[in-house]
């Protein structure tokens, strides 16, 4: 799997980085983070689509709370959700959000960070 590193700007003019692995095929989307025990410190997932759009995007299999960044085409973030770990027991949710690109980290990232809707955000790598 491709890697990149991924840069946040704050509003307060700091800078954080992520890297991360590029989920770009259908099988590598669909499979995210799923299956995975842990995420190393400052580790993440960019998944990177043709077009911006509407996600859908679930919990089911991941066994750690994340952050799910929705990023613009402009490379600007949308916004940010904190998602928590699915329950067995519990029907599948679904966290909403509309991006060309969505970033997925430790849940507390962004708020420890400071990282909030409209921090210009730089990737790496060309995709």
């Amino acid at each position: 799997m491709r890697q990149t590193t991924i840069i946040f700007h704050t509003n307060q003019e700091k800078q954080f980085s992520l890297d991360c692995d590029i989920a770009w095929t259908r099988d590598e989307k669909r499979l995210g983070l799923m299956h995975r025990n842990s995420l190393g410190k400052n580790r993440g997932m960019l998944f990177a689509f043709r077009y911006p759009c509407i996600h859908y995007v679930h919990m089911n299999h991941v066994s750690f709370p994340l952050d799910i960044i929705f990023i613009s085409s402009k490379y600007r973030v949308n916004k940010y959700v904190e998602a928590s770990v699915k329950q067995k027991w519990k029907p599948s949710f679904f966290y909403l959000g509309t991006g060309k690109y969505i970033v997925e980290c430790h849940q507390g990232f962004c708020k420890k960070h400071g990282i909030l809707p409209g921090c210009i955000v730089e990737i790496d790598s060309f995709l």
